[in-house]
C-alpha cells in the first residue's frame, strides 16, 4: 500500500511539473514575490551619474569634480565615465551632515 501511495504521488508531482500552465503560474508567482520584496526593500539606483548627483545636492558639476579630486567624494571610472555608487554618497552626506555644522 505504501509503494502504491509513493508511485501515486510521484505521478501526481510529475504531471504537475509537466503542465506548462502550472510551471507558468509559478514562475509568475516566484517574479511577483521577488519584486514585491525589492519595492519594500525601497532598493536605490546603484550608481549614478555626475550630473545626477550634482542635481541631488544642488551643486554644479564642476563643484562635484573638485569633491572626487579631492577625496571627500568616492567615484569610479567605468570605461570612459565617471560613476558615483549609491553607498559611496551615502557615506558623503553622513560624513557631510555629522562634521559640517
Amino acid at each position: 500500500m505504501e509503494y502504491q501511495n509513493q508511485s501515486l504521488q510521484q505521478l501526481i508531482v510529475r504531471s504537475i511539473v509537466n503542465d506548462q500552465d502550472f510551471r507558468e503560474m509559478i514562475q509568475t508567482a516566484i517574479k511577483t514575490e521577488i519584486a514585491d520584496q525589492l519595492k519594500a526593500m525601497n532598493l536605490e539606483k546603484m550608481y549614478y551619474t555626475p550630473g545626477e548627483v550634482a542635481e541631488r545636492l544642488k551643486i554644479k558639476k564642476q563643484t562635484l569634480y573638485g569633491l572626487i579630486r579631492q577625496g571627500h567624494l568616492k567615484s569610479e571610472r567605468i570605461g570612459r565615465t565617471i560613476r558615483i555608487s549609491y553607498d559611496s554618497l551615502q557615506d558623503h552626506l553622513f560624513l557631510r551632515d555629522r562634521f559640517v555644522k
